[in-house]
């Protein structure tokens, strides 16, 4: 059985989280809240960490079943920037929360790094650039890791993480793994900038709600707190 590592952080909220809920996984590098400080500019980070996101071109708040995220592609060029990659390297886990408003998309929900580094999540069929409703993870440069697991439509979470060692890359969907291999070690994200709701042309057409970045492995225990703090 493989054993990964994580530190185990107890899962208590700061009073400074305005946003953030109590049931979430600790010391994260970003969160992103639904319907907490979000206007028609900026998503404030309820982190702690002062990491506020841009909303870029036609991007708009936009609300789904009584949750308001943020509309991205809306028209051709809608997406959601932060102009930092939190100092990651190949250790990270990050987490993502979006409307699938129909079984055929495509695009990247959240990249960490820019086009020739760093690494990614998303839904497409074997890419983020063909129509489907797979979740895909992707090493930029490196590889693609297109899976068969369906996501389903109406809002779920997606999840990707990489640990020390070979990597080992894990897909996550509603807080449970569906996936995991062995991959080369990724370019480290650079240029400082990440991006929520797709770049270049991978671009996501939907609400995206919630979205959290942890410098460290999850827990299973965590990834379930995790994708119910989204979901509440």
């Amino acid at each position: 059985m493989l054993v990964y590592p994580y530190r185990k952080v107890m899962a208590a909220a700061s009073s400074a989280l305005v946003g953030m809920p109590a049931n979430a996984p600790a010391t994260p590098a970003l969160y992103l809240r639904h319907s907490a400080n979000l206007s028609t500019t900026l998503w404030k980070d309820q982190s702690g960490n002062g990491k506020d996101a841009v909303l870029q071109g036609t991007a708009a708040p936009s609300t789904i079943s009584g949750t308001t995220g943020v509309l991205c592609n809306n028209g051709g060029n809608g997406n959601v920037i932060v102009n930092s990659t939190f100092g990651l390297t190949n250790v990270v886990s990050m987490c993502v929360r979006a409307n699938f408003s129909s079984a055929n998309l495509s695009g990247c929900l959240l990249k960490i790094g820019s086009t020739n580094d760093g690494y990614g999540v998303g839904v497409g069929n074997s890419t983020f650039d063909d129509v489907g409703n797979h979740i895909i993870g992707l090493m930029e440069v490196i590889a693609w890791r297109g899976t068969s697991i369906n996501i389903g439509t109406g809002l779920h979470s997606l999840g990707f993480m990489l640990v020390s060692g070979s990597p080992y890359l894990q897909l996550y969907v509603d807080g449970v793994s569906v996936d995991n291999y062995y991959m080369s070690a990724p370019y480290s994200p650079a240029g400082g900038v990440s991006y929520i709701g797709g770049y270049s042309t991978r671009l996501f057409s939907g609400i995206v709600t919630d979205v959290a970045v942890y410098p460290r492995g999850l827990s299973s225990t965590e990834w379930t707190a995790l994708h119910n703090a989204m979901s509440t």
